[in-house]
Order: C-alpha cells, then structure tokens, then sequence
C-alpha cells in the first residue's frame, strides 16, 4: 500500500533523519504554500469553534495598489418555514431575532391562483414575550428554528 505525503512532511522527515548535510540549503516552501497552508489552518479552526456551519468560503485577493483583502466566511443552512408561529430568525449580520412570522401568498385577481414566486412573510418583532412592533413584511427570513407550536403554545423540542 503506498502513502502520499505532503512536501511539508516529506521535508521534516528528511531533515530530521539527516537526510541533508549540515549547512546544506533545505527547499523552502514558497510564501504563497506557506499563506494557502495558514488559511486551510484557520479554516478548520473556525470550522471547529462554529459547529453550525456547513461550508467556510475564503477569499483573497491583491489589489493594484499594493493592498490586499483576506475574508474567510462561514455558512449555514437554515429552516424551512412549518406554519405561523414565533421563529428565531437572522437578522443584519448573524444577530439572532425573535419574530411571530406569517407567510402570504400573492394570488391573480382574474382566477385567485398563487402566483409563482408571490409569497412573502409579515412579522412581528419579540422582545422579553412583548409585541414591539406592528406587522411588517420581513422579506424571506433565514429561520433558525421555530421556538412554539402556535396552536398548542407548546416549545417545540
């Protein structure tokens, strides 16, 4: 059975068995080796710290000004909506918020049938069990999870 093993390993196998002379110039990974080695570290890092997410994306670029941009982002996949009832939702930036949620669906005056693609959600915010706020429409909200069973007001487990 044989074995692949990285250039990294390979290097400090050899050198720790004396495969090189003394003084004699060791390969040197390239910074772009040693950089992509550091984001893949990072990554998993992150992956580990953020057992929620699904997929970490990394990204950087140089610029023409001698700047640069390092992102490393991680992504989950998030609730289908079950009913009206009080949801956990994302808002903003990953900020978690609380919000009794209701679809509508957009329907031809001609014939009543949904239109494709013409559903759309009211909430209400919930802070500390109280309305804050009137109905608004919230887009399509990235649930989290549902907190209650809206017709039995039992926690859903």
């Amino acid at each position: 059975m044989s074995e692949v093993i990285s250039r990294r390993a390979f290097m400090v196998a050899a050198g720790g068995v004396g495969l090189f002379p003394a003084g004699a110039a060791v390969p040197a990974e390239t910074e772009e080796a040693r950089l992509r080695a550091c984001i893949i570290e990072i990554r998993g890092i992150l992956q580990r710290r953020h057992p929620v997410v699904d997929e970490v994306h990394d990204n950087l670029s140089s610029n023409d000004d001698g700047t640069f941009l390092l992102s490393i982002q991680g992504t989950r996949r998030f609730e289908k909506y079950s009913g009206e009832g009080v949801y956990e939702i994302s808002v903003g930036r990953g900020t978690i918020a609380v919000y009794w949620l209701q679809r509508d669906v957009q329907r031809r005056m001609s014939d009543s049938s949904p239109i494709p693609g013409g559903e759309f959600f009211w909430g209400r915010r919930i802070i500390h069990g109280e309305f804050v706020e009137e109905a608004t429409r919230v887009g399509w909200p990235r649930i989290v999870r549902k907190l209650e069973d809206w017709e039995s007001g039992r926690p859903i487990e």
